[in-house]
């Protein structure tokens, strides 16, 4: 029992690594793209068209008990999510992002789980 746990321990806290790596970019020296304005719909748009509806997840590794997360051991930040979808939306073409929602971290376990957080946003291209 004290084995299977102990690896349990172990192969969780090597699994962190990885776990943060996949979804994210962690490159914080990348400028991203140009994108006027990034808002959960709180601004004045008019004669706009929709370019497309945009969404990035991450995965995480943390501490909690059932749904609560206590500890996210590795962290995802939402700023990191928010630039890849302004980036995917400037590579479609939009010029902003309107209605963009930040879920909040969802935990799956019993004391040691994974943790999933997404932004998403409706990318658009108002006239200049």
């Amino acid at each position: 029992m004290r084995k299977t746990l102990a690896a349990l321990v172990v192969g969780s806290f090597l699994m962190t690594g990885c776990i943060s790596q996949w979804g994210v970019e962690t490159n914080k020296n990348s400028e991203p793209e140009k994108i006027l304005n990034f808002t959960t719909g709180d601004g004045t748009y008019e004669n706009y068209s929709a370019v497309g509806r945009y969404n990035r997840s991450g995965l995480g590794l943390g501490l909690g008990i059932f749904t609560a997360l206590l500890y996210d051991i590795s962290k995802i930040e939402p700023s990191e999510l928010v630039t890849l979808v302004s980036k995917d939306a400037a590579a479609g073409g939009a010029n902003a992002v309107i209605n963009a929602q930040i879920m909040p971290k969802r935990f799956y376990g019993f004391i040691i789980g994974f943790y999933s957080t997404s932004v998403e946003g409706t990318g658009i291209k108002t006239p200049k």
